[in-house]
């Protein structure tokens, strides 16, 4: 590996680590506003901060430029730090070991949702916005709000950081630049989470578990603030309501982010998107019927909890509110 390659990767990867310490900056204010002890991880979010900026502020004149194979090489490197980056607040302020807590943070920011922690409701504020947050930043992907960032200040490169993190996403005209589609498409999502998180504050729930459900929710991650998932809030509102915003985080959000920008609703009528509706509607109406006929159900009951149930699973949300062992005979075969 050259030295130019080596200043190409430190120098977005030093980008990535100042826009993580920054977030993790609001977990901070979080635990200070819950009156919990942070100090050790506030002396984490400052070494983050400091060692990240100084070697961007060392090779803020060298004017990077990624190949694809560099750009992939970045990608990679950035989800193994961010694995350990978000490891260490969770052993710090929940005293698991290094294992248990790299595989919390990456479960986190790859949204997969598996979780180590038994008793979700006994861990501090500060970890359950964390770990939320690790979701929302995984769910969109932070590789294109880095590309978004760095192109403000060295637009060169871009488009080969966006195509190793996006793969399978075909580039379209929306706007004449790779950082102006980064940014608006972290616009949409962050306009989507305020969405949901207003509509689930409207239909019952607290803020701060408006918050993080929503972060969940639109990063189709699936980390909950309670132990009984969205089974503890008990409310066809929200359960209507997580519902849509799964599903709308389903599709892809170029397509959004093309109906927002300009009307057009053609980014919907692509052939993944009508077969994913499909498959939705199919699913759920199918599971509502066994529920009617099988375990006699009302019908409210049956479709609220059957197309809930079909979202989750078919966007890999994993949210529940049901035991499935508790299902009827036909819907276990």
């Amino acid at each position: 590996m050259d030295l130019r390659t080596v200043k190409n990767v430190l120098k977005f990867l030093s980008v990535i680590g100042i826009a993580l310490g920054i977030f993790f900056f609001s977990a901070l204010c979080v635990g200070w506003y819950y009156g919990e002890d942070v100090r050790l991880f506030s002396w984490f979010v400052l070494f983050l901060l400091g060692v990240n900026g100084l070697l961007f502020l060392l090779l803020r004149q060298y004017r990077m430029k990624l190949s694809i194979k560099e750009g992939i090489l970045s990608v990679n490197l950035v989800w193994i730090l961010l694995g350990i980056g978000g490891a260490v607040p969770l052993v710090l302020l929940t005293g698991v070991n290094g294992s248990d807590a790299f595989f919390e943070s990456v479960s986190g920011f790859t949204t997969t949702g598996a979780t180590i922690y038994g008793d979700i409701e006994s861990l501090p504020h500060v970890i359950l916005y964390l770990r939320s947050l690790m979701h929302w930043l995984g769910g969109m992907g932070i590789i294109v709000l880095g590309v978004g960032l760095f192109s403000l200040i060295n637009p060169s490169g871009s488009m080969a950081l966006f195509k190793a993190e996006s793969t399978g996403i075909k580039m379209e005209k929306i706007t004449p630049k790779v950082k102006d589609i980064a940014l608006r498409l972290w616009g949409v999502y962050v306009l989507f989470t305020i969405a949901d998180m207003i509509a689930l504050k409207v239909a019952g729930m607290g803020w701060f578990d408006a918050l993080n459900q929503a972060f969940s929710t639109i990063s189709t991650g699936g980390f909950s603030t309670k132990n009984a998932s969205m089974g503890y809030f008990d409310s066809p509102w929200i359960i209507w309501i997580m519902t849509f915003f799964m599903v709308i985080s389903g599709i892809n959000f170029l397509a959004h982010l093309k109906f927002l920008s300009t009307g057009s609703v053609e980014g919907y009528k692509r052939e993944e998107v009508i077969w994913y509706l499909l498959i939705f509607f199919v699913l759920s109406l199918g599971l509502s019927m066994t529920d009617i006929l099988v375990d006699a159900d009302s019908y409210t009951h049956a479709l609220t909890y059957s197309f809930f149930t079909i979202a989750s699973v078919l966007t890999t949300t994993g949210f529940a509110t049901l035991d499935y062992a508790q299902w009827g005979t036909l819907r276990s075969q």
